[in-house]
């Protein structure tokens, strides 16, 4: 009958617009070269592509729209950065259960028990050491279950996306030095609930909470100036004119800092990043080497504006407030675990 039985339409699509090509010229088009003009067919708005006033009837049909989209979340899945960010979350999935039904399985069972009562009290009849050695056995345990999701997460994980410019030898130097300081903070945490249970046995957890809550506010204030420096180094920013900018723009958002220091980060990876971090005294801004050979002065600005805006809308308060409620409850399901193990 003459008339056409398919029809191809050349062009492309990306995850915010669907571009096809023509010949013909409208107001709406921009000319390519050869006689061939570019039009934004459809956009990608609210989760859907969405037609213009000048979009082809068969490209605003659901059939075309449907197809589409399901072209575009192909897409969007084989993304370098959006596999890297799926499987990131997979693993702080992981990394955030695993703790917790350890947890449950030594205090519900009562292994936490037996390693008090028929190991360590082997080795000494003091019973702030002996909690320490119970600590240090499950704590091998935890060791050999999560260095394997460690490596994976830190440093395989790292080095496929090609962001890492760290050694092994530099990766296990800093894991050593993570664990070392994971594990001083975990005697501090267990010695704290026991020696709550024996000041105070029926509300043993409101009190191993609140000075817990306390402790994590001060590793906050003391995290750039110990813990910080034990894996970067820190510098005074050189560029006095981008420093001035950065502190300006931290008083418009309510925020008292002084001092601005870089970090050498392109030693380890090759991402960029600027944080706010500190309290008080110690708080201070940190750049990282990265962000600074590669972005220039004005998105510099930008990328600490979004940091900044966590203080300005009391994101950190609001943290802080919940982090205070979890640990409360956490401290208050160990108490019901712990009955649950002694009896």
């Amino acid at each position: 009958d003459g008339k056409r039985r398919i029809n191809i339409d050349p062009g492309y699509i990306q995850l915010g617009k669907l571009v096809l090509a023509t010949t013909k010229d409208q107001q709406h088009r921009i000319y390519l070269g050869k006689g061939i003009y570019a039009e934004v067919t459809l956009r990608f708005v609210n989760g859907t592509f969405t037609h213009w006033d000048w979009t082809y009837p068969d490209f605003r049909s659901p059939a075309y729209l449907e197809f589409l989209n399901s072209v575009r979340q192909k897409h969007y899945s084989r993304t370098p950065s959006v596999r890297y960010q799926h499987i990131k979350e997979r693993i702080a999935i992981i990394n955030l259960f695993t703790p917790a039904a350890l947890l449950f399985i030594i205090s519900a069972t009562g292994i936490w028990r037996f390693c008090l009562q028929h190991i360590a009290h082997r080795f000494t009849a003091i019973p702030w050491i002996k909690v320490a050695l119970s600590a240090l056995l499950l704590g091998c345990v935890f060791f050999v279950i999560e260095a394997g999701i460690d490596f994976y997460s830190s440093f395989r994980i790292e080095r496929r996306f090609g962001l890492s410019t760290q050694s092994f030898f530099s990766w296990i130097k800093d894991y050593i030095k993570s664990l070392l300081v994971g594990t001083l903070i975990g005697f501090v945490f267990i010695e704290l609930v026991y020696g709550a249970l024996r000041a105070l046995p029926q509300a043993w957890w409101i009190l191993a909470g609140a000075v817990w809550f306390f402790f994590t506010v001060l590793l906050s204030k003391l995290a750039p100036i110990i813990f910080i420096p034990l894996f970067f180094k820190q510098t005074e920013l050189e560029n006095q004119a981008l420093r001035n900018r950065l502190v300006a723009l931290a008083q418009k958002a309510g925020v008292r800092v002084k001092q601005v220091y870089s970090i050498d980060m392109s030693k380890k990876t090759r991402k960029a990043n600027a944080a706010l971090c500190g309290m008080g005294g110690t708080r201070r801004i940190l750049l990282g080497d990265t962000l600074l050979q590669n972005y220039t002065d004005d998105e510099i600005e930008t990328i600490l504006a979004h940091e900044l805006g966590h203080h300005y809308y009391r994101h950190i308060a609001k943290l802080l407030i919940t982090s205070g409620i979890l640990i409360m409850t956490g401290f208050f399901l160990m108490d019901i675990l712990l009955g649950i193990g002694v009896s």
